[in-house]
């Protein structure tokens, strides 16, 4: 691989890095938000709940409450997922950037082999076997809490109070919502899609013919310079 194609690439790699890092933020924002309103929302139901009835707390607003959770979870398996889509792209581009690392010139920045993403696999895709048993039960337990909490508080709304019609159909709506949504949170790190790939052969061919076709431009504009240059001085 040529230096300008690594450069090139290497630029592509630090835009992309920079949206996993924003996107790590924004789960970690949306995970404080998420316990801060269950937190909230709990100690308020359980303020509300005296003498084995839930008092001064309407129909709609024990229906309503676990939505704001589902909202939040969702937006949190859709940050999730799309982290693990932009981490396969990142090794694959890590991988790119490590062929023939030795032609690229030292005095670019493309020459400098990013691997990020690559080193830290076994924290964040852990593998059932040696020290990456510790992220893998590390990450086991934490998604599993989270999954706990929000299902626990969509509990504490609905259970007080009598089984009404409309809290029946809230409660199928709501269990079912979960069902998928800790579905998708988990599927990531099963389903071949999300799986990082080895770099098939076509996309480093493809990448070369760009650089190739980059290069071919930038001789041919050269050359018109060139030419320009001569007919102005003739």
């Amino acid at each position: 691989m040529d230096s300008h194609l690594r450069q090139n690439l290497t630029a592509l790699y630090a835009v992309e890095r920079q949206d996993d890092a924003q996107s790590a933020a924004v789960s970690t924002a949306i995970l404080a938000l998420g316990m801060t309103y269950v937190i909230a929302g709990t100690g308020f139901m359980l303020s509300k709940y005296q003498a084995g009835k839930l008092q001064g707390v309407p129909l709609w607003l024990q229906l309503a409450g676990p939505s704001i959770t589902i909202a939040i979870f969702g937006f949190f398996v859709l940050t999730s997922s799309s982290t693990w889509v932009r981490a396969r792209l990142l090794t694959r581009l890590e991988a790119l950037l490590g062929t023939n690392p030795d032609q690229a010139d030292e005095r670019l920045i493309g020459a400098y082999v990013p691997s990020f993403r690559t080193a830290t696999m076994s924290i964040f895709e852990p593998r059932p076997r040696g020290f990456e048993l510790f992220y893998l039960f590390t990450s086991i337990v934490s998604y599993g809490i989270f999954c706990a909490v929000v299902v626990g508080f969509t509990a504490i709304c609905l259970v007080p109070g009598p089984w009404v019609a409309a809290k029946v159909v809230a409660a199928v709506v709501y269990g079912a919502t979960h069902v998928l949504q800790i579905v998708a949170l988990f599927l990531p790190q099963h389903h071949p899609h999300f799986r990082r790939a080895d770099v098939p052969e076509a996309v480093v061919a493809t990448c070369q013919e760009i650089s190739s076709a980059q290069r071919a431009d930038e001789s041919s504009s050269a050359t018109a310079g060139a030419s320009h240059g001569e007919e102005g001085r003739g």
